[in-house]
């Protein structure tokens, strides 16, 4: 008897770590982005049924099929260039967000918010969570005498955020960019800073990102940013072990 119940231990903690991807869900809307300046603010948002197969991952992408022109009501306030959307990497069994997006501004300094799906997946047990985050900007100078700044929302917080169960956060990253004279810089970040992946200490259902930053300007930006979640490989080895041997007892 008591084999069989640790043979149902092992059993169920394998199955739900193997489990989270392919139960995965999205949220209705996938992406968003607001902008304001001060002639008035605008929001442009797609919704999960523009989501199409991805077969080389297994998951879900999204791409703008063209730029799209934010405005306020007669007044320009930026233009969205490109953006692009992947959830979920089924064939690595993986949870997993990307946003990417260009954005040139327009004639005034804007800010600008940019949200992701949430994904929810089957519960990652604490003791098998492990998650990465990464964050790429470039910001280039319109080169019209004063110089391109992109800025997080203020007080030390950085661009990109990474969550966990709903609000949680995972990481925060690139407190920001500036360049003059026509130049560019590029800026990277990621959640370890050192090694693969990070300890989640407690168990994970739900991820998704979002990046808050003003653009000066006429200055252009781009952003490539995603967050991960996985079950960790040494322990999942150690319960198919244990499954193993409890099987041959």
């Amino acid at each position: 008897m008591r084999m069989n119940r640790m043979r149902q231990v092992l059993l169920a903690g394998l199955v739900l770590a193997t489990a989270s991807a392919a139960v995965a869900g999205v949220s209705p809307v996938i992406f968003r982005i607001e902008a304001s300046n001060a002639n008035g603010s605008t929001f442009y948002e797609v919704t999960s049924a523009s989501l199409v197969p991805d077969p080389g991952t297994g998951g879900q992408t999204w791409s703008l099929g063209g730029p799209v022109t934010l405005m306020s009501g007669p007044n320009i306030i930026a233009t969205l260039n490109m953006a692009n959307v992947r959830v979920v990497d089924l064939n690595t069994n993986i949870p997993r967000v990307i946003v990417n997006f260009d954005i040139a501004n327009g004639d005034l300094d804007a800010t600008f918010v940019v949200k992701s799906a949430v994904v929810d997946f089957a519960t990652i047990p604490a003791f098998l969570s492990l998650g990465r985050a990464t964050a790429g900007f470039t910001l280039t100078d319109f080169n019209d005498g004063v110089p391109a700044s992109l800025q997080g929302p203020g007080g030390g917080a950085g661009i990109f955020t990474g969550y966990y169960n709903g609000t949680t956060v995972f990481a925060n990253l690139i407190a920001g960019l500036s360049v003059n004279n026509g130049g560019t810089v590029t800026g990277t970040g990621k959640e370890p800073a050192i090694g693969t992946w990070a300890d989640i200490p407690v168990a994970v259902s739900d991820i998704s990102l979002r990046n808050d930053f003003t653009l000066t300007a006429k200055d252009l930006m781009s952003a490539q940013t995603q967050i991960l979640v996985t079950p960790e490989p040494a322990a999942l080895a150690l319960i198919a072990c244990g499954l193993l041997l409890a099987r041959r007892r």
